[in-house]
């Protein structure tokens, strides 16, 4: 289980840094709600996402959160991506995304 982040341009972002960033706002117990149908809210500020009615109602409920650590390009759609896990058992690393059926 997961999520994809895509964006036009390569971001300028350290993937450890935000993952630590994010494990903070996990242990923080913060408020995680439905806005609409293109949107949840994480304590007061609104985000942009692609299925807001699958979430948790907290980010405790969060488990064995992980980045991958390398920002991948799909020459396909010409996006960048950023992946990222939840759930024990997933992969960490791009090459052993094509091991899941293993």
């Amino acid at each position: 289980r997961g999520f994809v982040l895509e964006f036009n341009e390569k971001p300028d972002v350290d993937l450890y840094e935000l993952e630590k960033r994010v494990l903070e706002i996990i242990r923080a117990d913060v408020e995680i709600s439905y806005y609409d149908d293109h949107s949840i809210t994480i304590e007061n500020d609104i985000y942009k996402c692609t299925c807001p009615r699958i979430h948790v109602r907290s980010s405790s409920e969060i488990k064995d959160f992980h980045l991958v650590k390398e920002c991948k390009f799909n020459p396909l759609t010409n996006v960048y991506s950023i992946i990222g896990t939840v759930g024990k058992s997933q992969p960490t690393a791009i090459e052993d995304f094509n091991k899941l059926g293993e």
